[in-house]
């Protein structure tokens, strides 16, 4: 696995961990369709379905605000 997967597989399992403490339910997780891929699908506890795109950034990196 390249480090760049890694750590794109890290802050899935970050952002899916923070969801869950909040009581949401993780559905599916890097979802596949001919359109591309949603990273998470999640139901927060209201019912109402999240999909999740997660973007992370290695240490030290600088991102500007859209």
């Amino acid at each position: 696995m390249n480090s760049r997967k890694a750590l794109g597989d890290r802050g899935e399992e970050a952002v899916a961990a923070a969801l869950e403490k909040r009581g949401c339910a993780i559905l599916e997780r890097q979802y596949r369709c001919r359109w591309g891929e949603i990273d998470l699908i999640a139901r927060d506890p209201a019912g109402v379905l999240c999909f999740v795109e997660v973007k992370t950034r290695s240490p030290g990196a600088i991102a500007a605000a859209r």
